[in-house]
């Protein structure tokens, strides 16, 4: 049997529906047992590959081996956060004013970007059909929940997805840095001020900016590490 297989060479040409489906059934059958392991390889190259299973148990051994280092390869990308992409006849921009996100928008996102089984929901959130467009500057439509493209995102490339994920988690970084600083410099004061009435309240709030420089710190480290990976 002759079948065409075409072998990913970017995470661009991975969509978030293909990378959903993959990290389900890995979760669900991930363990120290060689035969699931072996599954979650077959699954790999069925899925990102767009073939079916009983032809993946055909295939060589070496090809397989090959495939699988081939994919393990392009999810070592960074991925840049892209404002704009197309798909289908579609051309989608992301929120052109992060600062003027409605509550609405802010709550749907906040909701479904730290899961990726939601990741296509959060994209309905962050990415619209551009409606306008003068001069590079552009204005998308108007948010109507994540119903409308929510299904339609999961057609969208993998790394656009994956860079503004990167995107949110270094602003998060850098809001709560501010806010670190901000209460450490409060804090000084206080203990310079109030020294003698400190008490248990200026223990507590110590306490409080120590936990939020360890999230800090963990934010950092997802930013920094390779969490494509496969």
């Amino acid at each position: 049997m002759q079948v065409d297989l075409i072998v990913p060479d970017k995470l661009s040409e991975i969509t978030i529906g293909q990378y959903q489906e993959f990290l389900e059934i890995k979760e669900n059958n991930e363990g120290e047992n060689h035969e699931l392991n072996d599954f979650i390889i077959q699954k790999m190259v069925s899925i990102f590959c767009n073939v079916k299973m009983n032809y993946v148990a055909m295939m060589k051994l070496t090809d397989i081996t090959d495939i699988f280092a081939t994919l393990n390869k392009i999810f070592e990308e960074k991925p840049q956060h892209q404002l704009r992409f197309t798909l289908g006849n579609t051309e989608f921009g992301f929120i052109p004013n992060i600062e003027e996100i409605t509550m609405g928008e802010y709550v749907d996102l906040e909701n479904n970007i730290s899961s990726w089984k939601d990741m296509h929901k959060a994209m309905a959130v962050m990415y619209r059909p551009i409606i306008k467009d003068l001069k590079g500057k552009y204005e998308i439509e108007k948010y109507n929940g994540t119903h409308n493209y929510s299904e339609v995102m999961k057609f969208a490339p993998v790394d656009i997805a994956m860079g503004a994920m990167l995107f949110f988690w270094t602003l998060n970084n850098e809001l709560l840095q501010y806010t670190l600083d901000y209460l450490a410099t409060e804090t000084e004061q206080m203990i310079t001020a109030e020294k003698h009435n400190l008490g248990e309240n200026g223990a507590g709030l110590i306490q409080s900016i120590n936990s939020l420089r360890e999230t800090s710190s963990y934010l950092k480290e997802l930013q920094d590490s390779n969490f494509t990976s496969v």
